[in-house]
């Protein structure tokens, strides 16, 4: 069922999004500036590590600005504009930025299809949780990559339909009775309740509503958003060819990937391996989505389709190129400053020095799907790449003097077997965005 941008903008400005107090918003751990930081996107499109200050940093959907102060926080030195179809959405966001002393930013009231109107283009677009309650969301991509520099990275997400389909289903049958047409979003919110509570338990909707959080504002977020729609990964990758526009990598990639889903990935019979190997990434990523349809968002980079991606995954260097690599730790989690009692290094030397294992999904858990602990030898890999950057063949040759002999057979290990050793760690560390392997 459609829904008039009118209606949308109503409940907005009815309910600003996030209802997050002042005081309360920001980031405040390692795994929210690793969640806004534009290192990562610029790295899995380029391969290279970028400083962010000074790139023009567009928000569409702000609404109350929480993610732009997050945004603005976790790169200092972004120029950020934030549109929200929403006056009163901006209204707060304007307030929030003044209450924490941002300056140098703009808010503006207006629909993500008259971007063009800004007559600026940005190197960042950030569109969170907002493409789906377009009511088109090819126009509004359209309208993005039209302000979009040449080089630029847009992230959006959309709703997966599979995950999300019992609101959905909710939603629909609420704005068929007519809810919030004709009353305040509080009044909606009350009659919905209301209703739920006249349900036998039996019911769908009443074990989702049972399953669910009762505040108002997950009520709204949730069983009467207006305008959210649902979509497939074969849907979203048609939405970015007709786009123009290249997919450059989920978000979240480690929680998209298919052979986390089996016991034994070398165990799937023959027929499907083959199949699978041969996948491009949408087969590969639909196929997840069929399976363990668990990620509420379809969450993506994408850019310009005339500019190429020249990341290569670790797993396809060829031992030449890892000679032409150097290695870095990933900036944010070397950051105190939203998390002065997490000190990362701290944390890898008391596991080296008492020789256990350091839980890495208790400390950084936006890349880590399960329970995911660093053996020793990651630790010690982290250790030495924690003050300066190293060429891979540095690398190589500190852990030749680290690990001189095979643990085994105490025979001195190779260079080939060295490099080998090495190969398998910081790969490990990079899908993990613990390191980044640039040119």
């Amino acid at each position: 069922m459609n829904i008039a941008p009118d209606q949308v903008k109503k409940h907005f400005d009815e309910a600003p999004y996030p209802d997050i107090p002042f005081a309360e918003s920001g980031n405040k751990d390692l795994n929210d500036l690793y969640r806004w930081s534009l290192i990562t996107p610029f790295y899995r499109k380029y391969q290279k590590l970028v400083d962010p200050a000074g790139m023009r940093v567009l928000d569409v959907g702000c609404g109350s600005g929480v993610v732009a102060q997050r945004l603005v926080e976790a790169n200092p030195g972004i120029i950020l504009t934030g549109i929200d179809l929403s006056p009163k959405s901006v209204e707060v966001a304007q307030s929030r930025f003044a209450h924490h002393g941002y300056t140098g930013h703009e808010f503006i009231a207006m629909s993500a299809e008259e971007l063009p109107k800004l007559n600026q283009t940005f190197d960042y677009i950030n569109c969170h949780e907002t493409l789906y309650l377009l009511p088109n969301p090819l126009m509004g991509l359209q309208a993005m990559k039209a302000v979009l520099k040449p080089g630029g990275i847009i992230r959006a997400n959309l709703h997966c339909y599979y995950q999300r389909m019992e609101y959905l289903r909710t939603q629909t049958f609420f704005q068929f009775l007519g809810v919030m047409e004709d009353c305040s979003l509080q009044t909606s919110i009350e009659l919905v309740k209301s209703f739920v509570d006249c349900l036998q338990d039996y019911t769908r909707l009443k074990n989702t509503w049972n399953a669910s959080r009762k505040d108002d504002e997950f009520i709204t977020a949730n069983f009467i958003l207006q305008g959210d729609k649902g979509f497939t990964i074969p849907q979203t990758f048609a939405l970015l060819e007709a786009a123009g526009l290249d997919y450059i990598s989920m978000v979240n990639w480690q929680f998209w990937k298919l052979s986390n889903l089996f016991v034994d990935p070398k165990n799937i019979p023959e027929e499907f391996s083959l199949i699978f190997e041969a996948a491009a990434d949408a087969e590969l990523l639909y196929m997840y989505e069929l399976i363990n349809p668990v990620n509420r968002l379809i969450d993506f980079w994408c850019g310009h389709n005339t500019t190429p991606t020249e990341y290569i995954p670790p797993a396809f260097l060829t031992m030449a190129d890892w000679s032409q690599r150097t290695i870095h730790v990933h900036p944010v989690i070397k950051d105190l400053r939203f998390a002065p009692k997490l000190d990362f290094r701290e944390t890898l030397v008391k596991s080296i020095e008492t020789s256990t294992l350091l839980p890495l999904n208790k400390i950084f858990t936006a890349t880590s799907a399960g329970e995911i602990s660093l053996p020793i030898d990651h630790c010690l890999c982290l250790y030495l790449l924690w003050e300066r950057s190293l060429t891979f063949t540095e690398l190589v040759e500190l852990w030749a003097k680290l690990k001189p002999l095979n643990p085994l057979t105490l025979v001195p290990n190779t260079p080939e077997q060295t490099a080998q050793a090495l190969i398998t760690i910081v790969s490990f560390l990079e899908d993990r965005s613990l390191v980044l392997v640039t040119n």
